[in-house]
């Protein structure tokens, strides 16, 4: 059995020395990445934030037609499946995504084909235009600058429109997790966090948090490799270049092993409106 716990353990480190050096490559497209995080949703049960997305739009925004700036969503898929969730009051969605990955845009175009894709990262998005909802849906850990990216995300918000972002909560297991692998950096921040800076943010009011809960498949995890590598790829959120070290892999092992599949998911959807009345304009 130590014997076999060895072997895994270094097989894991060996898939992380790998991932990290495609990470660093010059020819990165980040199909690596984007499967490391469908192994790791893979694993997920329960609750989404999704319901609570297409609700807090459904309610918010009265207008016929309405224009929507998905921030860090991809493909676009998430967005999809949060728009089919709402009973159509909308006579026209215009839908803009902002994601550096250049390879999701043709799946993107799929989903929205008359809606605009920028492969740019949210810092470097320029718009003259504004939005109905800005939503980041689990993309603000990607960010440099979380408070900074809130502001700008509500400076692009038309007067009445809604800002949506889902973190994880303080409470999260996989938080946990992402902070015993690269400390409390910012790409740790929790949606009570998200709450503080929203009521902070001049331009928005009436910031609130709704929580959802769901479980990890933990055991997945120590049953393959392949997807332990994948679920510490993502937890890491990119805040080293450098693989994971053997101690550190065993020290997530071990709390893994304590948790099993005990291992709660706790995210919250944040919600701040911009001051002002909507007028219904035309976006970008």
């Amino acid at each position: 059995m130590a014997k076999r716990n060895r072997e895994f353990l270094h097989d894991v480190h060996s898939r992380q020395e790998s991932a990290a050096s495609t990470r660093n490559s010059a020819t990165d497209s980040g199909e690596g990445y984007a499967r490391a995080l469908r192994l790791f949703t893979n694993t997920f049960g329960g609750d989404s934030e999704k319901p609570i997305i297409a609700q807090a739009i459904a309610s918010s925004i009265q207008l016929q037609r309405i224009a929507i700036l998905d921030v860090g969503g991809g493909d676009g898929q998430c967005l999809r499946k949060v728009l089919d969730l709402i009973e159509w009051p909308y006579s026209r969605v215009d839908v803009t995504g902002v994601d550096p990955r250049i390879e999701s845009r043709s799946t993107f175009v799929r989903h929205f084909p008359h809606g605009q894709y920028h492969p740019v990262r949210f810092e470097e998005f320029a718009c003259a235009e504004r939005f109905d909802v800005v939503l980041a849906v689990q993309s603000l850990y990607y960010m440099d600058d979380p408070a900074r990216a809130i502001t700008k995300m509500a400076g692009l918000l038309r007067p009445g429109g809604i800002l949506i972002v889902t973190t994880w909560a303080d409470s999260c297991f996989l938080r946990a997790l992402h902070r015993m692998i690269c400390g409390d950096s910012s790409r740790s921040i929790s949606a009570e966090e998200v709450k503080g800076i929203m009521e902070m943010t001049d331009a928005l009011q009436d910031a609130d948090v709704e929580y959802f809960a769901g479980k990890v498949s933990v055991s997945s995890w120590l049953q393959n490799p392949d997807v332990l590598s994948a679920s510490l790829t993502v937890l890491s959120r990119d805040c080293s270049s450098a693989p994971l070290r053997m101690p550190t892999i065993e020290l997530i092992v071990s709390k893994l092993n304590e948790k099993g599949d005990n291992a709660e998911r706790v995210n919250g959807v944040v919600t701040a409106r911009r001051r002002g009345v909507s007028h219904g304009m035309n976006g970008c």
